[in-house]
């Protein structure tokens, strides 16, 4: 561990305990209306989104809170507080103190902790916000026992594929069937569409990494059930800036997750 100043490094974790460096940093966040995603520190996976307002004081106040996240945090009295956006992941705990429509103030904290990002982290997707490869050049023969059912309605959407976790360098692709994989094995090279939520598709290029057959076990009563999934690893290649901000907005969409 090392310390400089006000600042303690532990690892790739740094502790900012100056009130003067907080005050000035929690300001400026105000300033740029940063987002932040709030949790009961005592537990449980439901989170709050909101969004620095203003410093009065030694209340830090938070606005854009939705009615159920209010309802949510009704009981609440220390918080656990992810800004959203940064570089780095930056976190701090503080004590709730007022709250009213639509608003919450919280104690100014008396520290704030920055983590280092993986340089690849990977978001699940979840049912609000899927994504989906369209492989070109992709022929599926339907009337393969392995194939996907085909309808006429849906034209080649039998041969998407569901993104199951993104990164800014790739995707983890599954589909239980495996007859749109058959020919596919690490080291081959893809080119696809990606679609994401309310963007146009986006072109990209591609490398098999791996394909895996995993065995899911289906809770039930009685006897045994399984069910057998398939999935690709696909790494981005020489993605533009423009496609990188699209893929990183959904990528920070993701890390919200299902907040209210």
């Amino acid at each position: 561990m090392a310390e400089v100043g006000n600042t303690k490094e532990i690892n790739h974790e740094a502790k900012i305990v100056s009130r003067e460096r907080i005050y000035r940093l929690i300001n400026q966040m105000c300033d740029a209306h940063m987002k932040v995603i709030i949790r009961m520190k005592d537990g449980g996976s439901k989170a709050v989104r909101a969004t620095f307002d203003h410093v009065l004081g030694r209340t830090l106040f938070f606005r854009d809170i939705s009615i159920k996240g209010l309802k949510l945090l009704r009981t609440a009295k220390v918080l656990k507080i992810e800004v959203l956006g940064m570089p780095t992941r930056v976190m701090f705990i503080c004590k709730l103190d007022k709250q009213s429509k639509g608003v919450i103030g919280v104690q100014l904290p008396s520290s704030l902790v920055s983590i280092e990002r993986r340089g690849t982290t990977r978001y699940p997707t979840i049912p609000q916000k899927m994504a989906y490869i369209k492989p070109y050049d992709l022929s599926v023969e339907s009337t393969k026992m392995s194939a996907p059912p085909s309808f006429s309605s849906y034209g080649d959407m039998m041969n998407w594929l569901s993104v199951a976790d993104m990164s800014n360098s790739g995707v983890s692709l599954i589909t239980r069937f495996p007859g749109i994989i058959d020919n596919w094995s690490a080291g081959d090279e893809l080119k696809a569409q990606l679609f994401l939520p309310l963007v146009a598709p986006i072109d990209v290029d591609g490398t098999v990494k791996w394909v895996k057959k995993q065995k899911i076990r289906i809770p039930s009563s009685g006897l045994e059930r399984y069910l057998h999934q398939f999935k690709v690893g696909m790494e981005f290649s020489d993605l533009r800036d423009d496609q990188l901000i699209i893929i990183d907005q959904f990528l920070l969409n993701l890390s919200i997750g299902d907040a209210v």
